[in-house]
C-alpha cells in the first residue's frame, strides 16, 4: 500500500471516529427543559426613621415562561420600560399589618417611585414592633411575611484619614452580634461647595470582624500615582449608617458575592438567601442611624 493511499485511509478513519463520537450529543438535542412558573418578588425595607415607607413588588421573569399577559397589563403606564425591566406589578393586591395593634393598611402604588408607599401618618414604624406583608396578584401564589423592627443603640463612629486611605470605625463589641450597613462618600480635595463629584462605596460589616471593640474600614483615597509624591486626591465627605439584623445582612451579604462572582468563570458559584415563602425576597425592618459628617 503506497504511502498517499494510507494517508486517505487514515483521514476516512478519523471522520468515521469523529463523526461517530459526535451521534449521541445530537441524540441529546431534544431535551426538554421545565417550565418555569414567576412567583412574586418582595423587598421591603421598613425604617422607623423614614415619613414615607416603600414597598416594592415584582414578578420574576423566567426566561422561558410566556409573559404576555404580564406585558400586556403594563400598555396603560408610561415609560412601560421601566417597569417591564425589573418586573414590577403595578396593580398587585398589597396589604401591611401592625400586628401588635391588629391595624391593616393598604399602601398605594407610587408611579415615579415603582413602589408601594404608605406615609408616617398612616401607620408608624416602631422599633421592636411586629409587622406583616402581604401580597397577591392574579393565579400568582400569594406571599405573607412577618418580621420585627430590631430595637438599636447608636454606637460611636470615629473617623480618620490616615494620608493614604480613610477609616472609620464603629464601636461595637463582638458580643452580642451587630451587623451594618455602611455608605461612604468620598469628594476631590480642594473642591467646591458643594462637590460635584462624589465617589460612593458601600460596606456591610459584622461586630464578629470587631477587633479591641472597633469594626474597622478602610478606604484607599490615593492611586499608585499619587502615591509616589505622597499625595491623596480624596477625602471623606459623608458616612450614613444604618444597622440591620442577621438575615437581612446575610441576604445582602449573599447578594453581594453572587454579583462580585457572577462574571467570573474561575470563582466559586455563590447561592443568594430567600425569605420570602411561594416567593423571592424578603422584608425587614431597619435602622438609620444617620448621616456622620468627618
Amino acid at each position: 500500500m503506497s504511502r498517499i493511499t494510507l494517508f486517505a485511509v487514515i483521514a476516512v478513519a478519523s471522520v468515521f471516529c469523529f463523526a461517530s463520537a459526535c451521534n449521541p450529543l445530537s441524540e441529546a438535542d431534544d431535551v426538554t427543559i421545565p417550565t418555569i412558573e414567576p412567583k412574586l418578588v418582595l423587598n421591603a425595607y421598613l425604617i422607623p426613621q423614614n415619613d414615607v415607607q416603600k414597598i416594592f413588588v415584582a414578578t420574576s421573569l423566567p426566561l422561558n415562561y410566556d409573559l404576555t399577559d404580564y406585558y400586556k397589563s403594563l400598555s396603560g403606564y408610561t415609560e412601560v420600560w421601566r417597569l417591564s425591566e425589573r418586573g414590577v406589578l403595578p396593580n398587585a393586591t398589597v396589604h401591611f399589618t401592625d400586628l401588635d395593634n391588629n391595624v391593616t393598611i393598604t399602601p398605594t402604588f407610587d408611579k415615579e417611585m415603582l413602589t408601594y408607599n404608605f406615609a408616617k401618618t398612616d401607620m408608624a414604624i416602631r422599633e421592636g414592633g411586629q409587622y406583616e406583608v402581604s401580597v397577591e396578584y392574579k393565579d400568582y401564589p400569594s406571599i405573607r411575611e412577618r418580621f420585627v423592627v430590631p430595637v438599636c443603640t447608636k454606637p460611636e463612629v470615629d473617623c480618620a484619614d490616615e494620608g493614604v486611605a480613610t477609616l472609620v470605625r464603629i464601636h461595637a463589641e463582638k458580643e452580642p452580634a451587630r451587623y451594618f450597613y455602611i455608605h461612604m462618600l468620598l469628594r476631590p480635595k480642594e473642591a467646591q461647595d458643594p462637590p460635584t463629584h462624589l465617589q460612593e462605596f458601600t460596606y456591610f460589616v459584622s461586630s464578629a470582624t470587631s477587633i479591641n471593640g472597633a469594626i474597622t474600614v478602610r478606604r484607599r483615597t490615593v492611586s499608585v500615582l499619587d502615591q509616589l509624591f505622597n499625595e491623596s486626591r480624596y477625602e471623606l465627605y459623608s458616612v450614613h449608617l444604618f444597622e440591620l439584623d442577621e438575615r437581612t445582612y446575610l441576604y445582602f451579604t449573599a447578594l453581594e458575592r453572587n454579583m462580585q462572582v457572577q462574571n467570573n468563570p474561575f470563582a466559586t458559584p455563590s447561592l443568594l438567601r430567600n425569605y420570602v415563602e411561594n416567593g423571592f425576597g424578603i422584608a425587614a425592618g431597619v435602622i438609620d442611624h444617620g448621616e456622620i459628617l468627618p
